[in-house]
């Protein structure tokens, strides 16, 4: 009986000592991690278009892939043609404004802090010569510098995209091969499950992907319509920013709500400012 207990024990503490090292492992090598799930999701997306391709005009997987790249290529390239100009624009404008926007912002915080001990105890002290805003922004900006590693900066970053779509390519080009490789690390007990696992984790991601990709775009679609009916400034601008945000989950379709809603605020009333929390909402 004691025998089984400390054998019972032993296998807890070396399946925590197992899954404290793998956590080691990912947070250690996280940049490539998080360059070999962007190309997993590439390559599901490229594999869904040369599926299509190879079931409805009957062409071969390597024409296929070559023509989903091509499609996506011009895709981006037209999008990029129609709102790149005119949102460059407004994007100019908008942070060319802005700064005014910004202290107007800080005296109303200001100015609640000093009537409400819950406010002022919500957003903390600042510093001599410092903002709310600025201690805000400071914070966003070391969470995201920690959260996307410095890979996708600079000239790294047309080197790792290079590598992305080679990777995504090679998945997409020869699926069941890496399948089968992969199933090799599994017991060959356990293989058909493993392989059930893999066809599930498969659709579910590809079905994800495709949702939100289609949830962006009508986000964004619709905001940008949605603001230029409420004659909010620079609605463009904010259509785009709440399509990208909805990459984060809640978090982001909260901010890129109240963002444009701030900003008509200052000049626009509470009444403007509601009406734009509202379509964001809805």
């Amino acid at each position: 009986m004691s025998d089984t207990r400390a054998r019972g024990w032993f296998q807890v503490v070396l399946g925590a000592l197992a899954v404290v090292l793998l956590l080691l492992f990912a947070w250690k090598s996280s940049e490539l991690l998080i360059l070999f799930f962007v190309a997993v999701l590439l390559a599901v997306y490229l594999s869904a278009l040369t599926d299509w391709f190879q079931r409805r005009l009957r062409l071969p997987r390597p024409v296929g892939i070559a023509s989903g790249v091509v499609l996506t290529v011009v895709a981006f390239w037209g999008v990029g043609f129609l709102l790149i100009p005119p949102l460059t624009a407004q994007v100019g404008e908008l942070l060319a404004v802005l700064p005014q926007r910004l202290l107007i912002w800080e005296a109303d915080l200001v100015r609640l802090a000093e009537r409400y001990p819950v406010v002022r105890d919500l957003l903390g002290p600042v510093q001599e010569g410092g903002s709310y805003f600025g201690s805000i922004f400071g914070e966003i900006g070391s969470w995201f510098t920690d959260a996307v590693p410095y890979v996708f900066s600079g000239l790294w970053f047309l080197i790792h995209a290079f590598s992305v779509l080679a990777m995504a390519i090679f998945l997409t080009a020869n699926p069941s091969l890496y399948r089968s490789d992969l199933l090799q690390l599994v017991p060959p007990r356990n293989r058909v499950l493993a392989s059930d696992i893999l066809g599930e984790l498969a659709a579910t991601l590809r079905a994800w992907l495709g949702g939100q990709l289609m949830a962006m775009a009508v986000l964004g679609v619709f905001t940008w319509v949605g603001l230029e009916l409420l004659r909010v400034p620079y609605a463009l601008a904010f259509g785009v920013f709440t399509g990208l945000a909805a990459l984060v989950p809640f978090f982001g379709s909260l901010f890129s709500t109240l963002l444009p809603a701030l900003y008509v605020l200052p000049f626009g009333g509470w009444l403007w400012a509601l009406a734009v929390v509202l379509l964001g909402v809805v």
